[in-house]
């Protein structure tokens, strides 16, 4: 690990202490832990387990100048601060080359996340170009027909295998090391499949992140979603067999970032979702109490330059009329043990 990498761990770990400490007092005692970058909520996929592309947003998109003050003042805000570009799909913007690699010029540590479907060699070049530190795609199936009948239409995973393959043939000519993750959607049409997504990964030294499958996003609430949906994991003893076999491939060398404890805690989602639905829906699986952290610590800014804690809240402010400090100390908080989102 680079000092440059540890001192950027110790800050991290030291401002999710704070988060922390802001929940318990109310006072606001910490920056963002995370920002976030919802570019366009354009998307080309249909996704069985996302609502955004049914929905017309009509929204009017920050221009190119407007991304790149707002980065700036980001930058002279935050320091150098790791942040995450997605969507909808990123990657429908013409000018998002250009706004990474002005992050990435001011010090930001920049993850880019795309389902893959436009990135032929000649993109996966310039994405790799730009220096930024990550590129994660989601990657739901070992098959194509798997992860086409996930990800909406036929030929998806042809065209997300294609961009992991130009990624991976040219990252080595990035000016910083590139990292690959693969994210998998953890459901019942590829559960089949989860070992022999891990087995891909490692053959091809990316990184893997596994994630159960969720309320879908953007859709209206309802505590009950899982019992009528078809993505739902009924089949417990494969689901075990599935993450015993995950847990082998880490234990020899696979590069799967979730823990050990956090793979065995799928199980118990899927035993009891009641007991575990609002961590799995904040991302926050391990972590003790009720309140959600995102109140106090994400700020996530739209393709039209509102703010948010989550896509659930309303608007905290917009970075077309106010700076990032001033959205983020005069915001009012979510006081709410469980939220009411």
């Amino acid at each position: 690990m680079s000092v440059e990498d540890l001192v950027r761990k110790i800050r991290g770990k030291g401002n999710r202490l704070l988060a922390e400490a802001s929940l318990r007092s109310g006072l606001n005692l910490n920056r963002p832990a995370s920002v976030v970058a919802k570019m366009t909520m354009r998307c080309n996929s249909r996704c069985r387990h996302c609502d955004i592309w049914r929905i017309d947003y009509a929204e009017r998109e920050m221009s190119t100048a407007q991304w790149l003050t707002a980065l700036e003042r980001l930058r002279d805000w935050l320091g150098e601060f790791p942040m995450v570009f997605t969507g909808g799909e990123a990657l429908l913007r013409p000018d998002l080359i250009e706004i990474l690699k002005h992050a990435v010029g001011l010090g930001i540590q920049v993850e880019l996340l795309t389902n893959g479907l436009d990135v032929d060699a000649d993109l996966a070049v310039k994405i790799v170009a730009t220096g930024i530190a990550q590129v994660t795609l989601s990657y739901d199936g070992a098959t194509p027909a798997t992860h086409d009948s996930f990800r909406g239409d036929p030929g998806f995973h042809a065209r997300t295998s294609r961009a992991i393959a130009a990624l991976a043939r040219h990252r080595e000519q990035s000016p910083r090391p590139l990292a690959i993750l693969l994210k998998t959607v953890i459901n019942s049409g590829n559960l089949p499949e989860l070992a022999e997504i891990g087995a891909f990964a490692r053959a091809g030294g990316f990184h893997l992140r596994y994630q159960p499958i969720e309320e879908n996003y953007a859709a209206t609430p309802d505590p009950s979603w899982y019992q009528k949906s078809g993505l739902w994991i009924h089949d417990l003893p494969l689901l075990r067999a599935q993450i015993s076999r995950l847990k082998e491939l880490k234990a020899a060398g696979a590069m799967i970032d979730n823990s050990q404890t956090e793979l065995d805690t799928f199980v118990r989602y899927f035993e009891s979702p009641e007991a575990l639905m609002a961590e799995v829906q904040a991302h926050e699986l391990g972590r003790s109490g009720k309140a959600c952290l995102s109140s106090v610590s994400c700020f996530v800014i739209s393709g039209n330059g509102d703010v948010r804690h989550c896509h659930q809240m309303e608007p905290i402010g917009n970075l077309t009329l106010q700076g990032p400090k001033q959205i983020w100390s005069q915001r009012e908080r979510c006081r709410i043990d469980i939220c009411g989102y």
